[in-house]
Parts: C-alpha cells; structure tokens; sequence
C-alpha cells in the first residue's frame, strides 16, 4: 500500500471514530507500528490529525465543538427538569 493511500485512510478513520490507537491502525492497514507511528507524525505536521500518547485524535472544527457544546447544554436542562419534576411530585 502507498502511503498516499495509508495516509487517506488513516485520516478518515480518525475523522470516523474521532480518536484511534495506534494498535488498530496497524490491524487496519497491516502494517508495523513503526509505519504508523511515522504517518501520524507526517499527518499532524501537514494539520490533519492531533496525535496523543498511543494514538490520534480528529481535530475538532468550531462549529462541532460549538454544537456538542449546545447538546450537552440541552441535555443538562432535560436532566435538571426532570429532577425537578421528581422532586415536587407528591407521592
């Protein structure tokens, strides 16, 4: 495989998943964790992935961030409604 080619899948499993280990890269591509190791480090050069102790990480774009941000924010008012829904109830 070309490492054009390792490089595109990697970034897209990244991408995918949003983070990735370096084992299931290797068991992707069937390559060593050498290979690996060195296309990680090209491709958080180049911008295209974030690479943690073991691994990689997507990069998170403003508005991702800003809409899990939102979801989240959500969530916690859904939470604390139905906590006090449960709390005034008389039982």
């Amino acid at each position: 495989m070309l490492t054009k080619e390792r490089h595109d899948i990697i970034v897209k499993t990244v991408n995918d998943k949003n983070t990735v280990t370096v084992a299931q890269l290797v068991e992707l591509l069937g390559v060593s964790e050498a290979t690996v190791r060195r296309d990680l480090n090209a491709l958080d050069k180049k911008g295209l992935l974030i690479k943690v102790f073991g691994g990689a990480t997507a990069i998170q774009e403003p508005t991702r961030v800003k809409e899990e941000q939102r979801l989240i924010s959500k969530r916690k008012i859904l939470l604390l409604s139905m906590q006090h829904l449960l709390f005034t109830m008389k039982i």
